[in-house]
Order: structure tokens, then C-alpha cells, then sequence
């Protein structure tokens, strides 16, 4: 698994089973090289004083999972501590792996497999302090994290969580859906995407028994909503303002523009709301009609799906067409609403009204 990042216009990168940095001097007719002096590590970053941190770096003995170790200002290659530069090192106070840094508004970002630390920048002589900021917070991977203007969003093993000046778990009501049916064994391969112009963080993941990436889950930072849907994207990149479209990477080793066109190979957009309750779930629901909104466009359906126990079977009634008014004689405990879009007609579904009435607590 590779870490990218930039260090000045150059791109430095290392791979945590090489552990060797190199740099990329965007000469296409020069390969990256390594970086000379450069210690052996996992990960890398960044700092914003052009400051390059060795994560997981040898410490003199063998590469510590727990070692930083960084570089003179704007020069990569000079790694050894004098009164005249700023070349330190540290160690994180955890019993973690890091896992990986990312550049954040005053600092830097480090996450273990364990939890979260900031490095503060204060000049010589110690040059950054670190502070834990976050624990039971481990990363999932080298790259499930992304970073927007106010915040970082990253997919841990069991949780999702966000750092914006202190770490929380970060809600996501599709939580079931996503770690109650994901390939831990094959967490290195999760990465996270910054998708800018919609204000989504997409994250990849294998989904079941599959050892490639099969499955995304959206977030939505603006609107604070989660999507999900099926896509085998190793990693890619938002359009940041420098390229045309978001591009990202297949399984097939193929590069993608994003967010071109409206075709969708065939496949049908739907949308479907958590479940719907009256109370706590203990009283019945008795629909008896949904009403299209006015502004809705397109071709949709509507599906119901039913259950009267969070753990009894489904039954779904539909589809209906949302073009008029439909009556409906549906009874449950619990109900989710499903739009099915056609396959290559754009729709908006508005705000669609329902009647109903609680029944009995039967």
C-alpha cells in the first residue's frame, strides 16, 4: 500500500512493505528516486513548514511502529539533529501501530490503529509536540482517511469518526449495513476519496468474502446523509480545482473520469430510508395513501417494505408509479421507502406526503 504526498511541487511516496522513500521530480522521463538519507518507514506526510515526517520509521534499530522521525525545513534529505536545523524525532506514547498523518489546519493529523494525535509545531528545539487527541479511534487502513476544510472524516474497524479540534464517532445510519458485512482480513485496501464539489467522502471497502474492493458509502458533510452502492474503485482522487473530473482507479487497473454523463450501465439509482416508526416501534402504522410531490421529475417507483419485528420477515408492497396519488392499505410496525429512478433518466422525488395513522399496539 503506497502513501502519496506532495513536497513542494514533487511527489515523495513510500510503500510500507519497501519502506524506502522515494521522490517523484515530474520528469516523465525520469522514474522516482529515493530519497537519500531517508530512513526506512510505513507511512509519510507532510508538514505545512515543508517539514517531511518518516511514520513508523527505523529507529537505529529496526523500523518501530511507534517512531517518527522527520527532515530539515524544505530539504528531504537531510535527516540527522543539529543546533542549525529542525531534523528531530519522537516517539508516540501508545501501544498502537501508526497507521498513517494528514496535513490539517494548524498541524498534523496522526492516526494509529489505536487512536488519534496531533502534532503541533514550536519550534526548536523540540520542534512538534504530539498530543493524543482520540482513543479507541484506530484507522482501518493507510488510507481510509480524507481531510476537508473543517474536518477529518476516517473508517475505523467498527466506527466511523470525524476530527474537527476534538475526535467523536461520527453517526452514520448505515453502520449496520457496512460493518456487519465487510472483509476485515482485507482492511488494508479500504481508501477514502474527498469528492470536494459534492462535499462527500466516499470509502471503498470488500464487502462479505471478497478479497478485492467490491463496495462504497458516501458521506455527505454538507447535508450530513450517507449513500452507499456497489464499485470496485481501489483509490482515486476529487477534482481539488486541478483536474476536469474526479478520477479513480479500478480493480481492472483502468483509470475512470467521475461525474461525466448521466449513463449508468443499465443500473436502476434507487434511494430507501431507514425504517420508519410511530413512538418507539410499539404501536402500528396504518398507511392509507403517499402523494407525490409536484416538482418530482423523471420516471420513479415506490416500493414499501414492511416488517412488523426489527427481526421478522420482509414484505414489500409496489412498485407504484410517483405520478399521481395512490391509495394504499399497508399495516406495520415498521416501514422503509424505496425510489427506484429509471436507468438513464436523472429524477428528483421532492417531498413526497404520506397519510397514515397509528393503529393498535397489537
Amino acid at each position: 500500500v503506497w502513501t502519496l504526498d506532495t513536497f513542494g511541487h514533487h511527489l515523495v511516496g513510500v510503500m510500507d512493505e519497501d519502506a524506502t522513500l522515494y521522490e517523484w521530480t515530474l520528469s516523465t522521463g525520469t522514474p522516482a528516486a529515493t530519497i537519500a538519507n531517508a530512513p526506512p518507514d510505513s507511512a509519510l506526510v507532510t508538514t505545512q513548514e515543508n517539514i517531511l515526517m518518516a511514520l513508523g520509521a527505523d529507529d537505529g534499530t529496526s523500523v518501530n511502529p511507534r517512531y517518527i522521525k522527520w527532515s530539515a525545513i524544505q530539504d528531504n534529505t537531510d535527516w540527522t539533529p543539529t543546533a542549525t536545523n529542525q531534523a528531530r524525532d519522537a516517539f508516540l506514547q501508545t501501544q498502537g501501530e501508526i497507521m498513517l498523518g494528514k496535513r490539517i489546519p494548524g498541524g498534523v493529523l496522526i492516526l494509529t490503529d489505536e487512536g488519534a494525535f496531533v502534532g503541533t509545531y514550536v519550534g526548536p528545539p523540540f520542534v512538534y509536540t504530539f498530543a493524543r487527541v482520540g482513543s479507541g479511534c484506530g484507522a482501518a487502513s493507510r488510507q481510509c482517511a480524507a481531510v476537508t476544510q473543517n474536518a477529518t472524516y476516517w473508517m475505523g474497524r467498527n466506527e466511523f469518526y470525524v476530527f474537527n479540534g476534538f475526535t467523536s464517532v461520527l453517526p452514520c445510519d448505515v453502520h449496520d449495513y457496512v460493518f456487519s458485512d465487510i472483509n476485515i482480513t482485507q482492511n488494508s485496501k479500504i481508501s477514502a476519496v474527498l469528492n470536494s464539489d459534492f462535499n462527500e467522502v466516499w470509502w471503498f471497502y470488500p464487502s462479505g468474502d471478497s478479497l478485492e474492493v467490491n463496495r462504497y458509502v458516501v458521506f455527505n458533510y454538507l447535508e450530513n446523509i450517507w449513500y452507499f452502492g456497489n464499485l470496485d474503485r481501489t483509490c482515486g482522487t476529487g477534482s481539488n480545482g486541478v483536474l476536469q473530473y474526479p478520477v479513480m482507479v479500478g480493480t481492472n487497473g483502468l483509470i475512470y473520469d467521475h461525474e461525466v454523463g448521466s449513463a449508468k450501465d443499465d443500473r436502476q439509482p434507487t434511494l430507501r430510508s431507514g425504517p420508519v416508526e410511530i413512538g418507539s416501534g410499539d404501536q402500528v402504522i396504518l398507511l392509507s395513501r403517499f402523494i407525490p410531490d409536484e416538482r418530482a421529475e423523471g420516471v420513479v417507483e415506490v416500493t414499501f417494505h414492511m416488517r412488523q419485528w426489527p427481526n421478522g420477515a420482509e414484505e414489500s408492497s409496489g412498485p407504484y408509479p410517483a405520478t399521481s396519488p395512490s391509495d394504499l392499505r399497508l399495516t406495520a410496525r415498521q416501514m422503509e421507502i424505496e425510489y427506484i429512478g429509471d436507468a438513464e433518466i436523472d429524477f428528483r422525488i421532492g417531498d413526497f406526503r404520506f397519510d397514515g395513522k397509528p393503529g393498535g399496539k397489537r
